[in-house]
């Protein structure tokens, strides 16, 4: 497990002090709904990413910040539509996303490090930006997914569903997410067989 002076930047945007034994109590809070033998993995300090295995579940927890920082905000504002190579073909043909995230997520190795797990299921949730990223992240995962019928991914097991390590449950749950891409981007990510998306947002 990364000791908790490697994470406190995770909680820089949260009220009070910021000593190790206060990261320490926030540590135990966060994995409290998990297994025991639940462990922290892998940290990304500029995704502002954390990533948590639960070996007897063989599930991986991923959860990202969102915009809090000026360098976050230039992100935030490349908000240039951008058609990456991948999309030009199969289906997400056409399909073009922000700029930004998707440059922010490529300077990372989160995806590759998820991908070297072969879990059975990924929990993914992120605030805002975070949010955004997940979505991103569970477009990358589902890639190396084989081609599998739509079933009903709300009540059956993941171990049910899907018993190739390539081919993940993916479930995302974003607060605030941004529109990050146009309508065949979302229309391609929406087929996709084994991920699920639950978006929370404000009713304006």
């Amino acid at each position: 497990v990364l000791e908790p002076k490697k994470i406190a930047g995770f909680f820089n945007v949260l009220p009070g002090p910021k000593s190790p034994e206060e990261i320490r109590r926030l540590i135990r809070v966060l994995v409290s709904g998990l297994d025991g033998d639940a462990e922290l993995v892998f940290w990304d300090c500029a995704l502002n990413a954390a990533v948590l295995h639960e070996p007897k579940r063989g599930r991986l927890t991923v959860i990202l910040r969102g915009t809090a920082t000026f360098g976050d905000l230039l992100v935030d504002i490349a908000a240039v539509p951008w058609t990456p190579l991948k999309y030009r073909a199969g289906g997400f043909e056409g399909g073009r996303v922000h700029l930004g995230f998707w440059t922010k997520l490529h300077a990372s190795r989160i995806v590759e490090v998820i991908r070297g797990f072969g879990a059975q299921e990924v929990h993914i949730t992120g605030h805002s930006m975070g949010g955004a990223l997940g979505v991103l992240i569970a477009a990358e995962l589902a890639e190396i997914a084989e081609v599998a019928p739509r079933l009903n991914l709300l009540t059956k097991p993941a171990a049910e569903l899907f018993s190739n390590p390539c081919t993940p449950l993916t479930t995302v749950t974003s607060f605030g997410c941004p529109r990050l891409g146009n309508a065949s981007f979302s229309n391609g990510f929406d087929a996709l067989p084994n991920v699920r998306h639950f978006r929370v947002q404000n009713g304006w």
